[in-house]
């Protein structure tokens, strides 16, 4: 059968997530799952619920996935393989012992994305690739060799949530390195090609961590995390820096939450006319509540999704908005799975009370996304 390539992303993405139970599926145009994709027994780890935590698809349709896992379909790796299309593991991509995953150490690979083409930038926790030094960020080449040309500097000192490229500008890395701050911004920075810290960026520290990240069209530089402020400048979890990293002040985004709670931004996709976050509010105890709102480009809601579909102490950690205008959506502690039907689809892993791999659906109410 035909699969439309903008659906199997939506679904890798998701199913992935839950590759622990061993099968990854992809889901065709029509709903019908595509039975040639195979990859075998899957990821492997030793801390089985954050397994796989990156994606990215290549312009051949290879699949790079990361996360914490140290085997796939039976060939040792260290958090990084890339599948060919069929499912099957490339064995062009020469990445070694890969990223040092010690047992229980918590390291893992968080963000995977192209920059120039053909290289990946790899962000997470971690202190070598392949056996050599390399902390926290990593530029890999096509076939799976370190750019050692990519040297980051120490002041990225701990995890890594996500790094873009900013075009014309250098690369974005932003997490809960707080050890920047005497350089240029606590959590974000901006690094050359080189990855030396390109000083001409003036983010404020935003005294909590940074989990999303986007760059608009125009430069403009989206933020999501934890943080109440920036610079002095009070928020919610959700800022927007102009290109230079001043903070744009003109951008003010502000959550209601059905229960209490502080807005913990984990996710931010972009979409004409509009951007779409998910996240949770979050208590003493952990997340009391998920958040998933659709905003107008200066901040202010446009849409509230039904929020109440997703278990009541989930946070939504990662959103998709496709070309299809539906919203790919998974949970650190609760991995989402879409089926085809709605605006907004997904599905949940609900909290330790409930059995693990359930499967829900949601549909947006009032406006489509």
């Amino acid at each position: 059968m035909k699969i439309h390539p903008i659906m199997t992303r939506l679904l890798l993405f998701c199913c992935l997530e839950i590759a622990v139970t061993a099968h990854l599926v992809v889901q065709a145009a029509d709903g019908d799952l595509d039975v040639s994709f195979r990859i075998g027994t899957g990821a492997a780890a030793t801390n089985p619920y954050r397994v796989v935590l990156a994606l990215n698809i290549d312009g051949q349709g290879r699949i790079v996935v990361g996360g914490s896992f140290t085997n796939f379909n039976g060939v040792p790796v260290g958090g990084i393989v890339r599948l060919l299309p069929s499912g099957a593991v490339d064995s062009t991509f020469q990445s070694g012992t890969g990223f040092d995953l010690q047992p229980g150490g918590g390291a893992s690979v968080q963000s995977i994305t192209t920059v120039n083409a053909t290289n990946l930038l790899v962000g997470g926790q971690f202190t070598s690739y392949n056996g050599a030094p390399c902390v926290n960020l990593a530029m890999l080449l096509p076939d799976g060799s370190r750019n050692a040309d990519f040297t980051p500097p120490l002041a990225v000192n701990n995890i890594v949530y996500a790094a873009v490229a900013q075009p014309g500008k250098g690369i974005l890395a932003v997490g809960s390195f707080n050890g920047l701050a005497g350089a240029n911004g606590a959590n974000i920075i901006r690094l050359t090609a080189s990855g030396a810290i390109d000083t001409s960026f003036h983010a404020p520290p935003t005294g909590d961590f940074v989990a999303a990240l986007a760059v608009q069209d125009d430069g403009k530089i989206l933020i999501g995390g934890a943080f109440t402020q920036i610079g002095g400048h009070p928020t919610t979890g959700l800022a927007r820096l102009n290109s230079d990293g001043d903070v744009d002040t003109t951008f003010q985004a502000s959550f209601a939450s059905p229960i209490g709670g502080t807005p913990s931004i984990a996710a931010i996709s972009l979409a004409p006319g509009q951007l779409v976050v998910g996240g949770g509010f979050m208590g003493n105890f952990g997340p009391l509540a998920p958040l998933l709102r659709s905003l107008n480009p200066d901040g202010s809601q446009r849409l509230a999704f039904a929020e109440s579909a997703f278990p009541r102490d989930s946070t939504i950690h990662t959103v998709q908005v496709l070309g299809d205008l539906r919203a790919c959506l998974k949970t650190l502690e609760s991995h989402e799975l879409l089926t085809p039907g709605g605006e907004v689809e997904c599905g949940s892993w609900p909290g330790e009370s409930k059995p693990r791999h359930s499967i829900r659906c949601a549909r947006s109410p009032g406006p489509t996304v």
